[in-house]
């Protein structure tokens, strides 16, 4: 259900103007790159939270990125 709610948020992201597809494809970010840091970090947290329990949440906010394409 997590999935479907996710695909559709993408897709729903995707048909406004200002999307982050779009900014993301405008600044030139390696998407496949990305993407494989996102499913890293993901298995990442997926096993924490298995072991040790997850840390607090904290909220970031992504204003601006670095030319490496770090925040």
């Amino acid at each position: 259900m997590l999935e479907e709610e996710i695909e559709n948020h993408g897709k729903e992201e995707e048909k406004q103007h200002r999307n982050m597809f779009r900014q993301a494809r405008a600044a030139d970010v390696d998407l496949h790159a990305l993407s494989e840091r996102i499913l890293a970090r993901r298995e990442e947290l997926k096993t924490l939270a298995e072991t040790k329990g997850l840390p607090p949440a904290q909220t970031t906010t992504m204003e601006t990125c670095r030319p490496d394409g770090r925040i």
